[in-house]
């Protein structure tokens, strides 16, 4: 008789600082790869899941995903790994490959909401919020059946994961920033045999600087919701998904 633990467990893990130095708004343009600190930060996260013994790793098709996900390959030499198009970056173009300080004097008004009311934000060349955290979530719920019982890891980006984190958090989709999603950091689902919501724990990891310079900017909000958020308990309640 096999035994089949009753958690599921997803690991959210965010690449790590990536060579970025004139603060570029990198999206889903190629290139970036990760720094020495990044490659570091990383490195952490997967001594943090030393014994998770995952069954598989994916990573986004974006290059600092990828790299992350190679490095959590080789600490973990034995999961089976691949890349799932759905755990790339909010594709939202207008702002891409600007200095993050230019985007805020170009576009003042989108900047303010991306911070305050992201849903708003829509660029015809790309995706909403709505939609980025859509695809999101039916990638984790796909998953977690296909892997029921075992442990995965998806290597992701900062709005994906937080459009998640807030959906599992029951946090206002206009609010995902106030939720820390640092570099090098876990957000974990875990999902046990007896409710449809899991569990949400995370993880900011040790090495800094935490914030890529494209998005320091920002910090002041994430400051906002630590206080309230870094110690909520969540509480799994039913879901049905449609």
């Amino acid at each position: 008789m096999t035994y089949r633990r009753e958690e599921t467990i997803i690991h959210l893990a965010r690449h790590g600082q990536t060579e970025n130095p004139l603060g570029l708004v990198k999206g889903n343009l190629p290139g970036f790869g990760l720094s020495k600190i990044g490659r570091d930060q990383v490195n952490e996260a997967a001594l943090r899941l030393e014994r998770a013994h995952p069954t598989a790793i994916f990573g986004s098709p974006l290059q600092r995903s990828r790299e992350t996900a190679r490095i959590f390959m080789a600490h973990f030499p034995t999961s089976s790994s691949g890349i799932l198009f759905s755990l790339r970056e909010w594709d939202y173009p207008r702002w891409e490959n600007i200095p993050l300080a230019v985007v805020k004097t170009r576009y003042p008004a989108e900047w303010h909401a991306y911070l305050t009311h992201a849903t708003q934000l829509n660029d015809p060349a790309g995706e909403t919020l709505a939609d980025t955290q859509h695809r999101m979530l039916s990638e984790i719920e796909r998953l977690r059946h296909r892997f029921a019982g075992e442990t995965i890891i998806l290597c992701s980006h900062g709005d994906p994961i937080l459009s998640a984190r807030a959906y599992f958090e029951h946090i206002n989709l206009n609010h995902f920033k106030t939720l820390e999603c640092e570099l090098g950091s876990l957000t974990t689902l875990t999902f046990d045999a007896h409710h449809d919501w899991p569990t949400v724990t995370y993880w900011a990891g040790v090495t800094g600087p935490r914030q890529d310079e494209d998005e320091r900017a920002a910090d002041g909000i994430h400051r906002i919701g630590q206080a309230f958020h870094a110690n909520r308990t969540i509480v799994p309640t039913p879901v049905h998904w449609g």
